[in-house]
């Protein structure tokens, strides 16, 4: 049991998931804001593969960074200000972007007649 988040691909009747990541808080809130719109829902919902490209550049362009947390905190995963940062909280999160942008990498554009799913599972 936990936090799940699985992007798929359907075509027709045949879906094929193409992505599981599993106790990635940040990044499921970040999803809840930008395609369930605020809504905390476990429902599937069609996700744009723009939202990807997006997540994947940021998460590069963090990881390549020497002020990562700034750009993290701004464009993807807020960060309270009296949030402290240990050693292990540092290397979580760049483990974490360093996931999400791998994971993207393999993941092509819908081509017609597909389409792209993400489900986000407690």
């Amino acid at each position: 049991m936990g936090l799940d988040i699985y992007i798929s691909r359907q075509k027709g009747d045949q879906k094929e998931c193409l992505i599981h990541w599993h106790k990635y808080a940040p990044l499921a809130e970040w999803f809840f804001e930008k395609v369930y719109k605020g809504e905390r829902s476990t429902e599937e919902r069609e996700l744009d593969y723009l939202a990807l490209v997006f997540l994947h550049e940021t998460c590069d362009k963090a990881l390549n960074m020497a002020d990562w947390k700034k750009l993290m905190s701004e464009q993807l995963f807020p960060i309270s200000p009296d949030y402290e940062w240990t050693g292990y909280r540092e290397y979580l999160y760049l483990e974490m972007m360093k996931n999400i942008s791998d994971e993207i990498d393999f993941i092509a554009e819908p081509k017609d007649g597909e389409k792209l799913l993400i489900q986000i599972s407690y």
